[in-house]
């Protein structure tokens, strides 16, 4: 310890780096706790059809949409969300366990009860804020950390002459839409 009392540019180069880590500490703490929630759910779609279209979860497992970085699946009545990132030459693999439900019709809540991202040994909170800050979410998926749930805003599904807009999930996990076809 006297020898680098007695050559101060190592001493001084001590205290610029553990300053530089304090910095660096207080900077990530701040990203991680900030608290900006933005108002997550849609206004309610006032549209009625007539009929009603009830399918079961092997049905809605189908139309999932996949792609080459996340994987999506029903597995004990719960959605399951893989995406898989590449950060420094390594893949990352995130993984959340969501129940849905619908918040207000043609809105998906997907309540996050599990999520891993890496092996990072953080709780489940600043996980959720390293989502909001860095995730990449597809435009209609809204991440709500104070509420543990992703909001996916489907509106009126549209397909040919078809309209469908997600109304309730029942408690025996049967998907409910209102339908309307062109005849």
């Amino acid at each position: 310890m006297i020898n680098i009392i007695k050559k101060p540019i190592w001493f001084v180069l001590f205290i610029l780096l553990a300053l530089c880590n304090i910095f660096l500490f207080l900077f990530i703490n701040h990203e991680l706790t900030q608290n900006e929630e933005e108002s997550v759910l849609s206004e309610k779609i006032s549209v009625q059809f007539n009929d009603t279209l009830i399918l079961n979860e092997s049905t809605i497992t189908k139309y999932l949409p996949d792609d080459r970085y996340t994987k999506l699946s029903i597995e004990d009545h719960k959605i399951k969300i893989v995406s898989t990132t590449r950060m420094l030459n390594k893949e990352v693999k995130t993984t959340m366990i969501t129940k849905p439900d619908v918040e207000v019709d043609g809105t998906l809540k997907l309540h996050i009860e599990q999520i891993s991202i890496g092996q990072l040994p953080l709780n489940k909170k600043k996980q959720l804020q390293l989502v909001k800050k860095f995730g990449k979410l597809p435009d209609d998926v809204t991440l709500s950390v104070k509420q543990s749930a992703l909001y996916y805003n489907m509106g009126i599904i549209k397909k040919n002459d078809t309209k469908l807009v997600l109304k309730s999930i029942t408690d025996d996990n049967k998907w409910v839409f209102d339908i309307e076809l062109e005849e």
